[in-house]
């Protein structure tokens, strides 16, 4: 006799529960909600799924009035705990509707809460008010918003458990620096683009971060002070985002890293060296930056001015442990639009072992006696990565890697003249190799020793 061979709904029905949960909670909300047919023990089981995600998979309705009614219908209907909730789509407006569904996504202990409103549909001036029960949610351990009001309400007693927050387009109070992070102990990861609010951007007292972004905003004094471990630095400011004034001592370039003693990747555009620039530039800074290893300086601007190559410059010769060095010309850049794609760029994960192992005993015969690789995007053979490169080539003598690749449309000629220029100058480095990219193909490569 054969054995009944067993029905594809038996064997589903036999998963273990949770299992099961995990294959709900990959699909769509829509897609999660039509399992109930498959058998009798997936039946309503969505229902109780922890992690609930509204994204461009579930709006499906021309009418914005019909799309909030059907995600109150979701959670309404839903019986279990929210650990993490997503509101991500295109077309929808700010709107009144929103306060109840926070207010009962609030009530559900939630830990990873994100809100965001596209830029293309949203009214100028007009963002969404963050309803009052959300400042209540101590489990609350990761906080994403986009095109918001961010104003905690009177009481607020902090985020307990708060470990990253990533703000895009949001109004912040004046008070944020000063003392909304400071209720926030355990904060690890802080990113803000485009924020609109206090134009003095004092990190104080935060012993738990380690990653900080800052993209774009008007920006009048930057600080750091009591961030112990804070290793992963970006700043990028566009042309108009502050105005010079020589006399500002707070932009001290040493006043500014003077607390940053565990940082080991920095990612800066020229337009904040330029910030910096104060009218004495020293040559070094007095605590040299022992951790740093990756190095990442951009820009929009087709020109390079005196003040912040030598910020630049400053920066290297306190770098004894620099890897890599990269400099990066983006025009045109345009900023995300949907949550997936990553704020401007996403930094690399920092390897703290590797960082505690650096040693204080260097060489002092050079400036950047480790740096290993330099990496120079969208070149234009211009007078400053002319100088820059005799600068490296005379004082990283474990250099490695010179990778060139040149602004598009630039003529080959120019980059192979930049080439012969900085070869015939004096070197450390018999190993290095330079490579020359059109894209992400090596055009041509030679050791500078057979050059």
């Amino acid at each position: 006799m054969k054995p009944v061979r067993r029905s594809i709904a038996d064997r589903i029905s036999d998963l273990p529960a949770n299992v099961i949960e995990q294959i709900l909670m990959s699909l769509p909300v829509r897609d999660a909600g039509k399992s109930s047919i498959l058998s009798s023990k997936w039946r309503h089981r969505w229902r109780s799924i922890p992690q609930l995600v509204f994204d461009f998979d579930f709006n499906t309705y021309d009418d914005e009035r019909e799309l909030m009614l059907n995600i109150s219908k979701a959670l309404l209907v839903h019986d279990g705990p929210i650990t993490k909730f997503v509101l991500a789509m295109p077309g929808i407006n700010p709107c009144q509707e929103l306060d109840p569904v926070i207010l009962h996504v609030s009530s559900k202990g939630v830990r990873e809460f994100a809100l965001y409103f596209s830029d293309e549909v949203i009214q100028p001036g007009y963002r969404q008010n963050i309803h009052s029960s959300l400042f209540s949610v101590r489990p609350l351990n990761c906080l994403k918003l986009w095109n918001c009001e961010f104003v905690p309400p009177f009481g607020f007693v902090g985020f307990s458990e708060l470990t990253r927050l990533e703000l895009r387009t949001v109004t912040v109070p004046n008070y944020f620096y000063h003392d909304f992070l400071r209720k926030c102990p355990l904060l690890q990861d802080l990113r803000l683009l485009d924020c609109e609010g206090p134009t003095h951007v004092q990190i104080d007292e935060a012993p738990c971060l380690r990653v900080f972004l800052y993209n774009r905003g008007y920006l009048e004094d930057i600080s750091f002070s009591r961030t112990p471990l804070l290793s992963v630095v970006s700043i990028q400011l566009q042309p108009g985002d502050f105005k010079l004034n020589e006399f500002d001592e707070a932009r001290d370039v040493i006043a500014v890293f003077a607390s940053l003693a565990a940082l080991q990747k920095l990612y800066v555009s020229f337009e904040f060296l330029k910030f910096l620039a104060a009218e004495d530039i020293p040559s070094k800074l007095p605590t040299a930056l022992r951790r740093l290893r990756v190095l990442d300086v951009r820009s929009n601007s087709h020109t390079t001015y005196f003040l912040e190559s030598k910020v630049l410059f400053c920066l290297l010769r306190s770098s004894p442990n620099l890897r890599r060095l990269t400099i990066q010309r983006q025009f045109g850049v345009k900023f995300p639009t949907r949550p997936s794609q990553p704020m401007f760029f996403e930094p690399e994960s920092v390897d703290h072992d590797a960082a505690s192992e650096l040693s204080d005993d260097h060489a002092e015969d050079h400036c950047c006696p480790s740096l290993e690789e330099v990496n120079m995007q969208c070149s234009e053979g211009s007078n400053f990565e002319q100088a820059l490169l005799k600068f490296v080539l005379a004082e990283a003598p474990m250099l490695r890697r010179i990778i060139i690749k040149p602004k598009p449309g630039l003529d080959w000629e120019k980059c192979f003249k930049l080439l012969k220029e900085v070869t015939h100058c004096h070197r450390v480095s018999e190993e290095a190799e330079v490579v020359l990219m059109s894209y992400k193909k090596t055009v041509w490569s030679m050791k500078l020793a057979d050059m």
